[in-house]
Parts: C-alpha cells; sequence; structure tokens
C-alpha cells in the first residue's frame, strides 16, 4: 500500500498543474465575467462546493472569459502584468 505519491511517475505534477492553470484563467475570467466571479466568490465563501467551477458550462463561461481578460501563463508574466499596471 502506498501513501505517499510517487513523485517519479510525474502523472500527479501534470494533473496539479492542469489545475493551477485553469485556476488562474478562472481569476482572470472573475475579473470580466459576472458569473464566474459569483461561482468563485461563493466557493472561496465555502456556500458552493469547488466542483461548481469544474462543470462543463462554467468551464466554458471561464475560457471565453479568460481569452477576454487576457490569460497568463506564468507567475513571471503576472508580475511583469502587475509592475505594468503599476
Amino acid at each position: 500500500m502506498q501513501f505517499q505519491p510517487d513523485l517519479r511517475a510525474g502523472h500527479e505534477q501534470r494533473s496539479v498543474d492542469l489545475v493551477n492553470r485553469y485556476m488562474g484563467r478562472v481569476l482572470l475570467a472573475a475579473r470580466v465575467s459576472p458569473e464566474v466571479n459569483t461561482a468563485m466568490i461563493l466557493v472561496q465563501n465555502l456556500i458552493a462546493p469547488p466542483s461548481t467551477l469544474f462543470k462543463p458550462k462554467m468551464i466554458r463561461t471561464v475560457l471565453r472569459a479568460a481569452r477576454t481578460a487576457g490569460v497568463v501563463t506564468t507567475p513571471a508574466a503576472a508580475r511583469q502584468q502587475v509592475r505594468r499596471a503599476a
């Protein structure tokens, strides 16, 4: 029985990376989409389950809205965007 993730396989890391990239898009989409913003607030305040953000309709809304907001793909790019805005 294995209690710790097998970090050599890399499978867990890829899935974590995928979720992290999607959540970055959720945060961007929340800036321009009232529907995503409301869902994110409900999840953050533990009123709605996190699965709310992973329903197919919400995923489509997030991806569409994130394109409008301008997707930042890396933390370094996010820092540059913040510096430019300041």
